[in-house]
């Protein structure tokens, strides 16, 4: 009993804040994918590069541009961003999140140097999602998806 306490005591805050944070994970999706859906209404020829393709597929109902819908992952590297979004006219929305920690490694996790580099490609921040995560060190109010849009190219 007193060993079971002990361990109780010490791994009880880090299981509680494992617990709130991964009910939260999935926020933000939903949101998200409601402004892609208004966005392709507008655009219907439009791009969905995502960080996390699965849930945006899920929550969007898109599917993805292998099996004719318009949902393709963020390409591994920005050389291959930067040869995607050349040869793509049309305008192209990029969702990149705080819970896939699977994106690539050149824009994940989003920091504001990233943001900047987006936005040298045309890319402007349209829909940021925001949540409240609290018990984390960071604080409470985190960034938890973002939407970019980088409208029409004109080659």
């Amino acid at each position: 009993v007193v060993t079971f306490g002990f361990l109780l005591a010490f791994s009880y805050p880090k299981v509680y804040n494992d617990a709130v944070r991964q009910g939260h994970s999935y926020t933000g999706y939903q949101e998200a994918s409601a402004y892609i859906k208004e966005e392709l209404v507008r655009s219907p020829e439009a791009v969905i590069l995502a960080g996390s393709p699965r849930m945006i597929r899920y929550y969007t109902g898109i599917n993805f541009k292998e099996f004719g819908g318009s949902i393709i992952p963020i390409p591994a590297n920005e050389e291959e961003f930067k040869q995607m979004i050349a040869s793509t006219s049309g305008p192209i929305l990029l969702e990149v999140d705080l819970w896939e920690g699977m994106q690539p490694k050149w824009i994940y996790p989003l920091r504001a140097q990233n943001v900047e580099l987006l936005k040298t490609y045309g890319f402007e921040l349209e829909r940021m999602v925001r949540v409240n995560i609290s018990g984390t060190p960071e604080g409470a109010d985190k960034a938890a998806v973002r939407c970019f849009r980088r409208p029409v190219s004109n080659p």
